[in-house]
């Protein structure tokens, strides 16, 4: 029997929130333009003004991770209902909550 699906995420070999993107995606570009323009910025703030503008990437960071969580786990939760729906039926969801 091989290895199961459950298997393959405990052990890390599926990584939901890892995406390789190919280096000529609009993705990439889009990295590469924003760093770029991060880059530029930097050599015009000041020590303190660095400092202000790191602590806003750091608190960006975080919401985006909290974002991307949230929509993870909002989906997974949607798919398994709604495949209990598809093995179940709609009729037996709905009936065994009233």
């Amino acid at each position: 029997m091989g290895i199961t699906m459950l298997e393959e995420l405990y052990y890390g070999n599926i990584r939901p929130d890892v995406k390789f993107y190919s280096e000529d995606s609009p993705f990439v570009e889009l990295a590469r333009l924003r760093e770029k323009n991060r880059e530029n910025l930097l050599e015009h703030l000041n020590e303190k003004e660095k400092e202000i503008f790191e602590k806003f990437n750091d608190a960006q960071a975080e919401m985006d991770d909290m974002v991307r969580y949230q929509k993870f786990s909002y989906g997974f939760r949607l798919g398994v209902l709604l495949m209990t729906e598809a093995f179940t039926g709609k009729e037996e969801l709905v009936d065994g909550y009233e």
